[in-house]
């Protein structure tokens, strides 16, 4: 039998040459390929936390508008069911005889420009005193409709009894709308 003597024959200068090049190919492979994609990193991270940043900043502003709205819509919730309902010219003048007498009701022609405005009349009535005027007031914030007293509003006093004149604007929402 032969013996092996390749062991015998290494050069031990020759290898750790050899051996020091190949970890130097292998770090500069590393620094080639590797640092550009860590570098990539660093940049994707800082846009993602700015990024992340910014939707929170957003969310807190978009929360606190939603609680803002919340509270509004629960607060006007009276106001939007006046302005959904539909107008009954009938009833209208029903609500009108409980605070006047002798009521005229006159359809004023459209100037309209508001598209949420339904119609503006003239009403003529007599009343027997300035309390009933108020408490028609009053009781305008309560009515089915948005009902706009313009002014000026006409009184003429006579005897005892006083004649009133003004226009009131019937507003509601474009789907009531006839």
């Amino acid at each position: 039998m032969k013996n092996d003597k390749s062991l015998e024959e290494i050069n031990l200068v020759k290898l750790v040459i050899y051996a020091m090049i190949f970890v130097l190919i292998c770090g500069l492979l590393v620094l080639i390929l590797v640092l550009p994609m860590v570098k990539n990193y660093k940049n994707v991270s800082l846009r993602l936390y700015s990024q992340n940043s910014v939707n929170a900043h957003l969310n807190d502003k978009f929360q606190v508008s939603e609680s803002r709205l919340n509270a509004l819509r629960n607060e006007n919730e009276k106001i939007f069911a006046q302005f959904d309902s539909s107008f009954d010219e009938e009833d209208f003048i029903q609500f009108l005889n409980t605070y006047f007498t002798n009521v005229k009701l006159k359809k004023l022609e459209d100037a309209n420009t508001n598209q949420y405005l339904f119609a503006e009349f003239n009403i003529s009535a007599t009343l027997k005193s300035m309390a009933e005027f108020y408490e028609f007031v009053d009781a305008l914030n309560g009515y089915k409709n948005i009902i706009k007293l313009e002014t000026p509003v006409d009184f003429k006093a006579q005897g005892d009894i006083v004649d009133i004149s003004f226009i009131t604007q019937i507003y509601t929402s474009a789907s009531t709308q006839k």
